[in-house]
């Protein structure tokens, strides 16, 4: 892919006068650095369930949360494909167009229906979708329900946040991230030895949840958009409620 994508733009790569940026170097590393920070506190609140269930519990639970993950990757590809596809799109509309707002919004509302929509039939196909698996994901049923929410709000996220970015406050991004981390963490240690994966999925869930709501919050304090998240709150609550009872149901079992 890289040798392809280097091919198709040669002009780019082999021009002798090369492309002069319109920012300063300084104005682009300070944009970007914390992205840096945030890579390394976003592989905490990633990475800190699976040690914490290894730290309560046994290597055979760290295999059900990990092979609940490995369902929730079916949206994480919905995820990678819009995010890829947004940022060009919202940073030349923003661009074209500094003043209009509706079009966050109505983005918003697509990309919140097409997510909450996918979540709830992999959870209603969630027993066709372990058939095809394996039994060896047969323990991971009663999990991934909450991991589902870490690509949905992260994607949904991507359509409140883009206020940060437009003002260059990506400082934002270390305090929003820093924050679920902590969350995180201490909502694995409150539910891990009582519930086990569960509570780690359970932990994730709630804090993606917050997740949304700081991108939300802290993108609209440097660029007002009205998103009237009143329906997406009802939805959002309405899905978790089934995470409740898709986990519970599967656990008596």
């Amino acid at each position: 892919v890289n040798i392809w994508g280097v091919i198709i733009e040669k002009k780019y790569w082999f021009s002798k006068g090369g492309q002069k940026l319109e920012v300063k170097k300084k104005e682009l590393l300070s944009f970007g650095y914390p992205f840096i920070f945030t890579g390394a506190l976003m592989w905490v609140l990633q990475s800190a369930d699976q040690m914490i269930i290894r730290y309560y519990w046994d290597y055979h639970e760290v295999g059900i949360y990990s092979g609940a993950l490995n369902i929730v990757k079916l949206l994480n590809i919905f995820q990678s494909v819009f995010i890829i596809s947004w940022v060009p799109i919202v940073y030349q509309y923003y661009k074209n167009n500094p003043n209009d707002r509706e079009f966050y919004v109505k983005a918003n509302r697509i990309v919140s229906f097409i997510m909450l929509t996918l979540a709830t039939m992999l959870i209603v196909l969630k027993d066709i979708i372990i058939f095809f698996l394996g039994e060896e994901y047969q323990g991971a049923v009663y999990v991934f329900p909450f991991l589902l929410l870490m690509p949905i709000m992260y994607t949904i996220s991507e359509t409140t946040v883009i206020g940060i970015n437009f003002a260059k406050k990506t400082y934002y991004h270390i305090i929003i991230s820093g924050t679920v981390a902590v969350i995180n963490v201490i909502g694995n240690f409150i539910l891990v030895p009582k519930l086990g994966a569960e509570g780690a999925a359970i932990s994730t869930g709630l804090s993606y949840f917050l997740f949304f709501m700081l991108r939300t919050k802290f993108s609209n304090l440097v660029f007002k958009v009205n998103y009237k998240l009143g329906s997406f709150f009802i939805s959002i609550i309405l899905l978790y409620v089934y995470c409740f009872y898709a986990t519970n149901s599967n656990s008596q079992v």
